[in-house]
């Protein structure tokens, strides 16, 4: 969004979205803004409240992300998971959100570190699953998998001899593996920042493309990594070590098989 865009969302919207903004507008009455992104028809900006800043996403016209990511917002509001959703206007298609401070996950440099921030995702992915509603799941993974449009028939093969449980649910996922979109904040804690791409899957599916995610970036050693990522899944959910062994078997096998992809 260039800077006249960013003029005109604010000669539009301005009063509604600085009712959003920490604080409210700005003492002096100026809402000064900057942007940190722009892709696929959306703009991600920063603009200053009097207590602070907020991040705002805009939506364009024909973008169903809009209303994907703000109903997970709404799932997920309190839970520390996702930023604070402070306001929305829909007007303007625009989220006005908490502004995380943190370091993505894709900035991490080292395998060690990698191992350590993979056991966290895990038990994130574990936590958002958890907070999100779902449906009993009739088909177990090789069914699941056989259905993609690439590689199919090699997915199903690989997950029939993981001997991974089906999913126990077909649950509203991410459906977004990208590192980058997971910041660990200064405590400690993650915080997933981009939900757009919400869609129903069978429960495990971010797990997934996690792993897919993982393995592209450390291709040379995706195992430790992987390995960490779904014991700590297992681990939240209460999972034992067979079935631990078998879902590291499917992940491995569906990063390794989906990595180009």
């Amino acid at each position: 969004m260039s800077g006249p865009d960013l003029s005109d969302l604010l000669a539009r919207h301005g009063a509604a979205l600085a009712a959003c903004l920490p604080g409210g507008p700005p003492r002096d009455g100026q809402i000064g803004g900057s942007v940190l992104a722009r892709r696929r028809g959306r703009v991600v900006l920063r603009l200053r409240g009097a207590e602070g800043t907020a991040v705002l996403k805009v939506f364009g016209a024909e973008d169903d992300g809009y209303a994907r990511e703000a109903r997970m917002l709404g799932l997920l509001d309190g839970t520390v998971l996702a930023p604070a959703l402070l306001g929305r206007v829909d007007a303007a298609r625009t989220l006005v959100l908490e502004d995380v401070p943190g370091t993505r996950l894709d900035d991490a440099g080292s395998p060690g570190l990698a191992r350590a921030e993979a056991g966290a995702l895990g038990r994130w992915l574990a936590a958002l699953a958890a907070a999100l509603p779902g449906d009993p799941d009739p088909d177990d993974w090789a069914t699941h998998l056989a259905r993609l449009p690439a590689q199919g028939a090699a997915l199903a093969d690989v997950a029939a001899a993981s001997g991974a449980a089906p999913p126990s649910a077909l649950r509203l996922c991410r459906n977004d593996g990208h590192l980058g979109n997971t910041l660990r904040r200064p405590d400690g804690r993650l915080v997933g920042i981009d939900f757009e791409a919400a869609a129903i899957r069978p429960e495990g599916w971010d797990l997934l493309l996690a792993a897919r995610s993982l393995h592209r970036r450390y291709p040379a050693a995706p195992e430790g990594p992987v390995a960490d990522l779904v014991a700590s899944w297992c681990a939240a959910r209460g999972d034992g070590a067979e079935a631990a062994q078998a879902l590291h078997r499917l992940a491995l096998g569906f990063a390794r098989i989906t990595a180009g992809l």
